[in-house]
């Protein structure tokens, strides 16, 4: 006697929906990108949002739920599947920041919040201490218009991938230092802030 067996996709979209309603949102939003049926068919997980007290806007996930999605290989090829490597981020690493409640490229964190207090490269028995550290990660575009850097010296970030920048003491956005316009060489001042002043004293100022 022959027997059928049972799969996600032969579920009826009710049964579907209990199920979803019982998870968090990255296992959700996993379970939607598994195939292109399931995705048509789950309900869309950034259909619920929930208010969120980092940024005080309504989003269908918090800052937890996005420590776990950085965790995914997609966004952790650095990690190469132990999670216990200790390589220097990448460009191609992602990370979550608790103020925009992004995941987005270790380029846009400086190294100290890449390095070991905010890392996601701790071994499994210390994942709720890596969490509550990451949980306090921002990235620069958040940071430094919030000046929470430094406006008189440079600071490395990027990982294996970045440079050395400085916060301008004009706009106080993110300036990208290069052979001859350093932090100190160009008085903190980022290229757009610099190039405006110039344009405000004229050909003949002196």
């Amino acid at each position: 006697m022959a027997t059928s067996s049972t799969t996600l996709l032969n579920l009826p979209t009710e049964i579907l929906c209990q199920i979803t309603s019982c998870l968090d949102y990255p296992s959700h939003l996993a379970l939607s990108f598994a195939c292109r049926e399931l995705h048509v068919r789950v309900e869309d997980p950034n259909s619920r949002p929930r208010h969120t007290m980092t940024t005080g806007k309504s989003r269908p996930y918090t800052m937890a739920d996005l420590l776990a999605i950085e965790l995914w290989p997609e966004f952790a090829p650095s990690l190469g599947g132990d999670r216990v490597s200790r390589q220097m981020p990448s460009k191609n690493d992602f990370f979550a920041c608790r103020y925009c409640c992004k995941i987005i490229s270790a380029m846009n964190f400086t190294n100290r919040h890449l390095s070991r207090a905010y890392w996601k490269r701790d071994r499994d028995e210390e994942e709720i201490r890596r969490k509550d550290r990451s949980a306090w990660r921002i990235c620069i575009p958040c940071g430094a218009p919030a000046r929470m850097y430094s406006q008189d010296r440079s600071f490395p970030f990027g990982g294996m991938s970045g440079g050395y920048g400085f916060t301008c003491v004009k706009c106080k956005g993110f300036g990208l230092e290069r052979p001859g316009f350093e932090g100190e060489n160009v008085g903190f001042t980022c290229d757009t802030c610099r190039e405006s002043g110039d344009e405000k004293k004229g050909p003949f100022s002196t």
